[in-house]
């Protein structure tokens, strides 16, 4: 058979000029081909396995990489572009070893030096990630990336100026760096500046890695035009807890004289249903037409939101009456305070981008031990397999702790827990969709905070401005959950 070469690598090089330009799907399908007629080919093998893991099969991206490296083991791309599928999926350690083959095989290699920097990082190795940004930008001094990570590092130590100065490095060096411009949004945000940080809030659009994205017809509506008689289509983006702390605005829509269709998750339907007036829809359901469009955490920004301006007129959700009554029939008279427990945010098995910051906000039941001494009735809000057999679990062994209530195989959906928080007296959470539930029900929420917590939670406050029956309990040094749960459980017994 006669092949064209010049045919051949034209093809290939348009495949990587899609890969490039961010077309990783039609890439992949050329790669694909080329891989079926010309197999054990290193080079399309390595293309097709970079291809592969950067669209989310990252099983499949490590095994098409590694059968390029038994080919030719001598590439220090591929070890890098393995090594970054690897930490995708947390396994660090392989990681940093292709990490260190790449640069072994390629001294200058700047981007495995700031990718080994990402692996120490998420493995807690702080000053060594730090070295390894520092010799990728030994190497290469224009070099964006790593200044924007070793500013990840100093805002989630709370070092506010000096994070933004190697933002502002990174964006100086690259004016298009949406993560250094989302990121830079992020500490803005937690530093309280809401004017300039909502604005920046915007790139979360373009920032590689977020998925939050949406093709949609018709003119975005970021408060310059007059929605009187107009209908607006407002779509959740993000977590569920997002939804719930963000929900509040559609009050400020509606006094624009606005018609409203909110679209929510699934799970949040029936709590939300004919929410101030609004068509309520779910994720994956017919839309309606409209005239103008919003992302619901672009509405701050439509609002010219401030600190001062937080709409925070809770309580802002009602539990249905009927399934508050059922509650409280089912639990009978109240004898001691109740006490809600969440532990452990919802897993996500697709992103495992947020599979470090789950492991910083989860805690461990065991770690609730000191409760046991506090006199209250405790109830679990625990949703989850992991949590809920957790809980199970440490029931069967010889658990110390408080004896937890649970009623969790009864609560379906948000509507049946927010009922069941109606007949509780406090709620204690980490930062989840349950607490943000709680706060706009307008329940006492004490609030378990990560040290690097997120950024609706300020530094340092012990309040919040968007809850005001929030009270937020924060780790005094990164990891530190014992002495913080000592504190509280000092304050509940006094």
């Amino acid at each position: 058979m006669n092949v064209d070469i010049n045919k051949i690598n034209a093809e290939l090089k348009r495949a990587v000029a899609l890969h490039e330009s961010g077309n990783l799907k039609a890439a992949l399908v050329i790669y694909e081909r080329f891989n079926a007629q010309f197999p054990n080919q290193p080079e399309i093998l390595s293309l097709l396995g970079t291809a592969q893991y950067q669209t989310g099969n990252y099983q499949a991206g490590i095994k098409t990489l590694y059968a390029a490296l038994q080919i030719n083991p001598i590439n220090p791309n591929v070890y890098n572009n393995l090594g970054n599928a690897l930490r995708e999926l947390n396994q660090y350690p392989d990681a940093l070893q292709c990490y260190d083959i790449a640069i072994t095989q390629k001294t200058d290699y700047a981007h495995a030096h700031n990718n080994r920097g990402l692996a120490l990082k998420d493995l807690g190795e702080i000053d060594q990630a730090i070295a390894s940004y520092k010799n990728a930008l030994a190497i290469k001094a224009d070099y964006a990336e790593p200044y924007n990570n070793i500013g990840n590092i100093y805002a989630d130590q709370k070092r506010v100026k000096e994070a933004l100065d190697f933002y502002n490095k990174a964006i100086e060096l690259n004016p298009n760096y949406a993560t250094a411009y989302w990121n830079k949004s992020l500490l803005k945000l937690l530093n309280g500046e809401y004017e300039e940080g909502f604005k920046l809030y915007e790139w979360r659009w373009k920032a590689q890695g977020l998925k939050y994205t949406r093709n949609l017809p018709g003119k975005l509506w970021l408060g310059g035009d007059d929605l009187q008689g107009k209908t607006i289509f407002i779509h959740a983006e993000q977590g569920l807890g997002d939804t719930i702390q963000f929900v509040r605005y559609i009050k400020l829509l509606k006094n624009l004289g606005a018609s409203i269709i909110l679209e929510v998750q699934p799970q949040l339907l029936s709590l939300l249903s004919e929410y101030e007036g609004a068509n309520v829809i779910s994720i994956g359901d017919p839309i309606p037409q409209y005239n103008y469009y919003c992302p619901l955490l672009s509405l701050p920004l439509a609002f010219r939101t401030t600190l001062e301006t937080i709409p925070n007129f809770t309580p802002y959700l009602t539990a249905e009456p009927v399934k508050v009554d059922q509650w409280k029939h089912k639990l009978g008279i109240r004898n001691k305070p109740r006490i809600g427990l969440v532990w452990s945010g919802g897993f996500r098995p697709d992103q495992p981008e947020v599979w470090a910051i789950n492991k910083r906000r989860n805690i461990s039941l065991n770690l609730l031990e000191p409760l046991k001494d506090v006199d209250a009735e405790f109830f679990s809000l625990q949703k989850g397999k992991e949590a809920e057999e957790e809980l199970s679990n440490l029931k069967k062994s010889d658990w110390a702790g408080p004896i937890i209530i649970d009623h969790t195989y009864d609560l379906k959906d948000f509507s049946d827990t927010a009922a069941l928080i109606e007949n509780l007296d406090l709620v204690i959470s980490v930062d989840t969709s349950t607490a943000h539930m709680a706060a706009a029900l307008g329940k006492p929420v004490w609030l378990l905070s990560r040290y690097d917590n997120c950024w609706r939670w300020l530094i340092d406050r012990t309040d919040s401005p968007w809850y005001p029956s929030a009270k937020i309990f924060r780790q005094p040094s990164p990891g530190d959950w014992r002495t913080m749960i000592q504190n509280l459980s000092e304050k509940l017994r006094k």
